[in-house]
């Protein structure tokens, strides 16, 4: 395809993107849509990295979870606008991949494999030990009240 037309369908995709929420009535396809765009982006990222670099990535999920506590915990502890903490967490998130990806990204085959997926558990059992008590409140994890209505 020309550049041309990539940049109409993606004009276009932004246009059905913007509109379908405000033609949808129902919070709950709204919710739906919104995990399907934010697993849409995650698969996005990783077929980048598996796909074109060729590279062997287990701990994606950590870097998604990171930026999902990142932002979560800046709406609603610190009360940030949701787009800002969104950019934040992503600038946060990707430090955190820099001071990650220097000495990891020296390492091939199996032994990146091995990083990252270390990177995941260490990542996991700090989610695990940081909100241990949340489960007992359903408000422990902190959501930002525009998203409470989804019923995320």
């Amino acid at each position: 395809m020309t550049k041309k037309l990539d940049f109409i369908l993606v004009g276009f995709f932004a246009m059905i993107v913007a509109v379908v929420p405000l033609v949808l009535r129902n919070d709950y396809y709204v919710g739906i849509l919104v995990f399907i765009g934010i697993n849409t982006i995650l698969v996005l990222g990783l077929n980048l990295l598996m796909g074109y670099a060729g590279q062997i990535s287990l701990g994606h999920a950590a870097f998604f979870g990171l930026g999902a506590y990142a932002s979560s915990i800046l709406t609603k502890t610190y009360g940030f606008p949701p787009v800002a903490a969104l950019f934040l967490a992503s600038l946060f998130v990707g430090f955190v991949a820099l001071i990650l990806g220097m000495p990891s990204l020296r390492l091939r085959g199996q032994y990146l494999a091995m990083a990252t997926l270390g990177f995941g558990i260490i990542m996991f059992i700090l989610f695990k030990k940081l909100f241990s008590p949340c489960r007992q409140h359903s408000k422990c994890l902190p959501i930002h009240p525009l998203l409470e209505q989804y019923h995320l």
